[in-house]
């Protein structure tokens, strides 16, 4: 007698419905829920939300090596109608230097600062102003403080606010980042740090999804001391950890968080790195798949580029000083290993710059203002079970 074969999909042996179901965009997926109750079972599990994070960065993967990985968030010019909301567009920077429209989004916080993209997850941190004079002594606090912190996913059009705490100092920053964790399986994490008053030492707060709560870290001290100041670039994620410009006892340093083992490492710069020069604004970067810090010195009209070779390894620092000529600001570096940048020369145009060519291509992004850069724009279901929020 032959075996019957499933007619329907609700007949199919779990692990095969896993991972037909996996494979599909979540667009599909939440029109699946609304389907079957069996649909709306398979895909709100844990289980099943763990396994099509896992496909999707497979492919994401599989992209990257075609450089085709690089993408440009954007605010588009002010709408009289959209008083609540910020809408931007997420444009991919094509081979040829142009951008072609991925999508629009309108993030649910008003004026948020982005703390970083991973994965799938925006985190969001809305800031209040508090009083410079708490900062007297430290030039580099820009006289707002991170009020509120939220998790969100454009594409299931969730937003999760984390939960609050009673923080002993002022948060005025953060870094956002993900991890494998045991069996494969992923989770999100979040540093906010700050300054107590009349205190001359940074303190950390960790937040964990899987857990939704924060933590009170030790005290970090290196080899010269505690860290007295975080600079207010952006904080980069790379190699599982988080990375900020930091000073210690008046020295600066690469500070790094490692996400999964939740320590902290000091990370030396160059012994010649600034020669005595004042930046004009120094920020971390990912070049060719390397720690790199970028650097631009407006009188001489330079910029200093620091690769290191093997990540960790001091001695493996590598420069390249190049002239580039009135440069307004910094967004990344492309897969490509060109710099990001805006020129204040071009107010309406991104500038792809190869420092190793020294080519620069112009990339019109008409009306539109530039953001942030990213590399981890994919789709993903992490949030599925939180509610609904907007």
């Amino acid at each position: 007698m032959m075996a019957t074969t499933p007619t329907r999909f609700d007949d199919l042996p779990l692990e095969i419905a896993f991972e037909i179901l996996s494979r599909l965009p979540v667009k599909t997926l939440l029109q699946f829920r609304c389907v079957s109750k069996c649909y709306n079972s398979i895909i709100t599990s844990p289980d099943f939300i763990t396994k099509h994070f896992k496909h999707n960065l497979e492919v994401k993967s599989l992209l990257s090596e075609d450089n085709n990985n690089d993408h440009l968030l954007c605010k588009p010019p002010p709408d009289p109608r959209d008083q609540d909301f910020v809408r931007t567009v997420f444009c991919n920077i094509n081979s040829d230097h142009t951008l072609t429209e991925v999508y629009r989004l309108t993030i649910p916080v008003f004026k948020p600062t982005i703390v970083g993209i991973s994965k799938g997850l925006f985190c969001l941190a809305f800031q209040k102003p508090i009083m410079p004079s708490y900062y007297s002594n430290n030039e580099e606090i820009d006289g707002s403080s991170v009020s509120h912190v939220f998790l969100w996913n454009p594409n299931i059009r969730k937003l999760k606010i984390l939960p609050s705490t009673d923080e002993s100092f002022e948060v005025y920053g953060c870094g956002f980042g993900y991890h494998h964790i045991q069996n494969n399986d992923f989770d999100f994490k979040v540093l906010k740090y700050g300054l107590v008053f009349f205190e001359s030492q940074v303190y950390f707060q960790v937040y964990t999804l899987s857990t939704d709560s924060w933590k009170q870290l030790e005290s970090f001290n290196g080899s010269r001391g505690p860290v007295t100041c975080i600079e207010k670039s952006p904080c980069l994620f790379f190699n599982g950890a988080l990375h900020f410009i930091a000073y210690s006892r008046q020295h600066k340093l690469i500070l790094s968080f490692d996400l999964h083992e939740e320590k902290f490492r000091e990370i030396m710069l160059p012994q010649n790195y600034s020669n005595g020069l004042c930046f004009k604004f120094e920020q971390l970067a990912v070049l060719e798949g390397s720690l790199a810090l970028i650097a631009f010195h407006s009188p001489e009209q330079k910029c200093h580029i620091w690769v290191m070779r093997v990540y960790g390894d001091v001695d493996s620092w590598t420069p390249n000083i190049v002239e580039l000529e009135e440069v307004e600001n910094f967004f990344g570096c492309t897969g490509r290993g060109e710099l990001m940048i805006k020129k204040s020369s071009s107010p309406h145009k991104l500038i792809l710059f190869d420092p190793k060519s020294l080519d620069e291509k112009n990339i019109g992004i008409g009306d539109l203002t530039p953001e942030t850069y990213t590399a981890n724009l994919m789709e993903s279901l992490v949030l599925l079970n939180e509610p609904k929020l907007y």
